[in-house]
């Protein structure tokens, strides 16, 4: 019984004693200034090219300074795009971005973050912006956003963040409805798919290409060459309409020039069946026209009954 009292006495005294170490290790380590991506220390983004010159750019790339632990005093915190990170980034990973053009881009407040005294983050969200979407003339861009506090120490993992900007050209978006002159398959077209079957999609309404899987193509040769403005897709059912389309055009059905992929809108019904439309930005000139069904629109398949054009 003695020696079980002089244990749990010695319990009492090395217990205290162990925890003080650690809670005075923790003060000692360093306050790390980081901030964080959409995904870890990346974010992507893109800008889409339109076909009539218009643009759109995609990039969500909003930062909140953060430290490990709340400040003693005041924490001034710089951001700025360091591209000599660029290099060694496709090195690594065997990427090949490029550098943003100059002056092409802009942060929010100056490009400056507060962290205030007492606190673990910043009051304001330093936004990155893309300027001059029209510079951006290459596949892929990486712009480096490095933190650079004023007195305390950057995070090794979250003190750069990478953002990555992918560009596009796009021909045509989903619309509503397309302005021109309709014309269903009037018999001189054919049409094959990748599984080497015939769709039925240039009959009539009452005929139908039911892919087995997705995505699923379609190659529609229209016998000479056709100035479309835009497609009408007609499916059985709202549930089993187009979700997401790529296509691509050639003059003689063996180079193709991609024309983008793009989400339909919601179908709209139309004397029982759904409708949707794919409008070119500006008039295409094909023979042959490549569909690539992506996505059906509910997760329920795809029965496409017909493919109309638009001249």
């Amino acid at each position: 019984m003695k020696r079980i009292t002089q244990l749990i006495g010695y319990c009492l005294i090395i217990l205290p004693v162990f925890c003080g170490c650690n809670k005075d290790e923790g003060n000692s380590n360093p306050i790390l200034i980081y901030t964080k991506g959409s995904n870890g220390n990346t974010t992507a983004g893109k800008i889409i090219h339109t076909s009539a010159g218009k643009r759109q750019t995609l990039l969500d790339a909003a930062f909140v300074c953060a430290a490990t632990r709340e400040l003693p005093a005041d924490e001034t915190i710089r951001f700025s795009v360091d591209t000599a990170l660029i290099a060694a980034y496709n090195d690594k990973r065997q990427t090949g971005y490029h550098a943003a053009p100059e002056g092409s881009y802009a942060f929010s407040h100056e490009a400056t973050a507060v962290i205030r005294s007492g606190k673990f983050q910043s009051t304001d969200t330093i936004q990155l912006t893309i300027t001059r979407p029209e510079a951006f003339t290459e596949a892929a861009y990486l712009l480096p956003v490095r933190l650079t506090p004023a007195t305390q120490q950057p995070s090794s993992n979250f003190g750069v963040i990478y953002v990555i900007i992918h560009t596009d050209v796009l021909y045509f978006q989903g619309a509503a409805d397309v302005a021109g002159t309709l014309t269903d398959p009037d018999g001189s077209w054919s049409v094959i798919a990748d599984d080497g079957e015939a769709p039925e999609i240039l009959g009539d309404a009452s005929t139908y290409w039911y892919p087995w899987s997705l995505p699923a193509t379609a190659v529609i040769n229209f016998g000479s060459p056709k100035t479309l403005k835009g497609l009408k897709f007609t499916t059985y059912h709202m549930f089993y309409a187009l979700g997401r389309v790529a296509l691509s055009k050639s003059a003689d059905g063996l180079t193709w020039d991609k024309l983008g992929a793009e989400d339909l809108l919601s179908p709209a019904m139309q004397g029982g069946l759904a409708v949707q439309y794919a409008e070119f930005y500006v008039p295409e000139t094909m023979q042959y026209l490549q569909l690539t069904i992506e996505k059906s629109w509910r997760n329920y398949g795809v029965i496409l009954n017909l493919c109309s054009i638009i001249e």
